[in-house]
């Protein structure tokens, strides 16, 4: 789901490889209409490849079950399209998210320097 302040999907891990930066992984998420690329430091939170999960992204703070759920919170900083694909990136204090999607809603959702949660779960 996808509307004003809110973005809520339940996706599939589908891969996880290392970055650059040590004891960092990169981990990509695909949902129905979108998908997720993140940097997760691997200490913060446990997954692995075909783990459910839902993600919430959202201006406000989310509930969340401490030790279970990963919640941080940063900044939109960029909206971008390349040729059909939507584009949105999440600078958790250094740390990127980007979503990316064929809907056009995704840029509307949220504003250059939002503050946002990003919040996931095991489901």
């Amino acid at each position: 789901m996808i509307s004003e302040g809110i973005i809520n999907f339940v996706g599939k891990i589908t891969n996880i490889s290392r970055s650059v930066i040590p004891n960092v992984s990169i981990i990509e998420i695909s949902g129905p209409n979108i998908s997720m690329k993140m940097d997760l430091v691997k200490d913060l939170w446990r997954v692995k490849v075909g783990d459910k999960v839902e993600v919430l992204i959202t201006r406000e703070k989310p509930s969340f079950e401490k030790g279970k759920d990963f919640v941080a919170h940063g900044h939109i900083v960029t909206k971008r399209k390349e040729s059909d694909v939507y584009k949105l990136l999440i600078s958790l204090w250094g740390f990127l998210v980007i979503l990316i999607s064929k809907d056009k809603s995704l840029h509307d959702t949220f504003g250059y320097v939002d503050k946002v949660y990003v919040k996931m779960r095991k489901v």
